[in-house]
């Protein structure tokens, strides 16, 4: 039964895999992105990167549609070279008065050369004719991944002021916090304050009236200047 599970579990992870959307997505997060939701350049990047990586594979291809096309015509060249040897040997073989036999072979061989040439013809067209479309879409695939490079430089600006917007909005929302805990901070110390006044108007009230607290005060220094002049007395002072 386990190894049933393992196999469902494995088949099922082929299966999410095969699709090209998970596999961006798994390559984006193995490059260090955030799961489920790459950021939109990290993506354009993504994909700017895959299709940087099928030009090298185009480039052969173009090249080898090339190296056919020049074989082609190589090959028709030497074709021609020996279709000109055939007219020469049969001149030659006209001159030394050659039996039909001997000319019905060059005769021969001069038709399966031009059959041959014929056929070299069309193939080194057709060679010719598919390296050029091969190296017209080699050429606009390079001018399209250029503009895709410039448009992911782009965008790559517009993410970085949308990083930095960001940034300039945390600030801002940090600094209203800070400011309203100032601003708590600073009716804190106005209750405190007030508290303090509170506290001194109690102490005050306590003592009594305004009149009460002046007569207690001429008491009080009426009888330090008492003691005053009776201790000059004893140190054998003149009173003051």
């Amino acid at each position: 039964m386990e190894k049933i599970i393992l196999g469902l579990i494995v088949v099922g992870a082929g299966v999410i895999i095969g699709f090209p959307k998970v596999r961006q997505a798994l390559r984006i997060r193995i490059n260090g992105a955030v799961d489920n939701s790459t950021a939109p350049i990290e993506r354009l990047e993504d994909n700017y990167k895959q299709l940087m990586a099928r030009l090298p594979a185009q480039k052969r291809a173009v090249a080898s549609a090339q190296a056919s096309a020049n074989q082609a015509k190589n090959d028709l060249a030497d074709a021609n070279q020996k279709l000109l040897q055939l007219e020469e040997r049969y001149k030659t073989a006209v001159g030394l008065q050659a039996s039909d036999e001997a000319l019905a072979v060059l005769e021969e061989a001069y038709a399966a050369q031009e059959t041959e040439i014929a056929e070299l013809t069309a193939y080194a067209a057709e060679a010719a004719q598919i390296a050029a479309e091969a190296l017209k879409a080699l050429q606009s695939t390079t001018t399209s991944l250029k503009r895709f490079a410039a448009r992911v430089e782009s965008e790559g600006r517009k993410a970085e002021l949308t990083q930095a917007h960001n940034v300039a909005n945390e600030v801002s929302a940090q600094l209203g916090e800070i400011n309203s805990s100032l601003s708590e901070a600073g009716g804190i110390s106005r209750q405190i304050d007030h508290d303090l006044e509170t506290a001194r108007a109690e102490g005050n009230l306590n003592k009594g009236s305004v009149a009460e607290q002046e007569l207690n005060d001429l008491e009080a220094s009426q009888l330090t200047s008492g003691a005053r002049s009776r201790l000059r007395e004893k140190a054998g002072l003149s009173p003051e």
